[in-house]
């Protein structure tokens, strides 16, 4: 047995039945031992590849069509500017796709970028690593408690770094 079932294994011994969603809790996020807790390579001799992972087409493919979406849906109509819109990626990771997506955006549709405001979940600390990518009115969030349910909140309501 591994430490990660050693330690599941403990916390129902001490506390009785754990939830489903506390096991995947801890088998996805627990410090070093989760699966999103440990480094890890991509490709052939690593983990799976995604959309993401390939390249920026994906990305770029969903900022075109939000584009398309927040235009016609402008309570104002598709002639008049774009009222202040938030997107939130849960799972974001190193932040590669909001990278993808700002991009586009910012060079194909700034007038949708500039009002624009991305925020990115990432419950792993090991993978919520901004790099730079994101002004002041994109940012990482805190995990909301109930979603992650080992995350504490934010305190005064202020985004995590």
């Amino acid at each position: 047995m591994n430490l990660l079932a050693s330690q599941i294994q403990e916390e129902i011994s001490r506390s009785g039945p754990i939830t489903f969603a506390r096991f995947m809790e801890q088998a996805l996020y627990a410090p070093g031992l989760g699966y999103y807790e440990r480094q890890r390579d991509i490709g052939r001799r690593g983990d799976f590849y995604t959309s993401v992972s390939v390249g920026p087409l994906f990305g770029e493919l969903l900022a075109f069509q939000f584009a398309e979406w927040l235009v016609r849906s402008s309570p104002s109509g598709p002639s008049r500017p774009i009222e202040k819109v938030q997107i939130i990626e849960a799972g974001a990771h190193q932040g590669r796709l909001a990278a993808d997506i700002l991009g586009w955006l910012e060079h194909r549709r700034p007038e949708i970028f500039a009002r624009l405001d991305y925020c990115l979940v990432e419950p792993s600390a090991i993978l919520k690593k901004p790099a730079g990518l994101f002004s002041a009115t994109n940012s990482w969030m805190p995990c909301p408690s109930t979603a992650c349910p080992g995350t504490p909140p934010a305190k005064n309501g202020t985004n995590a770094a």
